[in-house]
C-alpha cells in the first residue's frame, strides 16, 4: 500500500532521517511551531530511505552537501532557513 506519513524534524543544522518503506520526500515545512516532512511511503517496501536535510539560515555560512531543496520562513522565532537535501536507500 503507499500511503504519505509525517515526520518530526528538529532544527539542526544537519540529521539523517531514515523511513522504512520511504520513496520520495514530498513536503517540508511548519505546522504551528514544529518543523515536519511529509514522506511517500510503500508500507510493504523492504527498502530504508535515509534522508539527510541540512538548514542554513539566512547570513550563514553555505557549505552544503545535498541539493536546494526550499526556503523555510520560521514566523514563530523570525528565522529564514535554506533546506538542502540528500537522500539514498538500502534494502532491509
Amino acid at each position: 500500500m503507499t500511503t504519505i506519513y509525517k515526520y518530526p524534524v528538529k532544527i539542526l543544522h544537519k540529521q539523517t532521517l531514515c523511513f522504512r518503506g520511504g520513496q520520495e520526500l514530498l513536503h517540508l515545512d511548519y505546522q504551528k511551531d514544529e518543523l515536519f516532512a511529509w514522506i511517500r511511503t510503500h508500507t510493504t517496501d523492504s527498502v530504508e530511505m535515509r534522508l539527510v536535510v541540512e538548514l542554513f539560515g539566512t547570513g550563514h555560512e553555505l557549505s552544503p552537501e545535498g541539493e536546494y531543496f526550499k526556503t523555510l520562513v520560521d514566523d514563530f522565532r523570525g528565522l529564514v532557513w535554506h533546506v538542502y537535501i540528500s537522500s539514498s536507500f538500502r534494502k532491509l
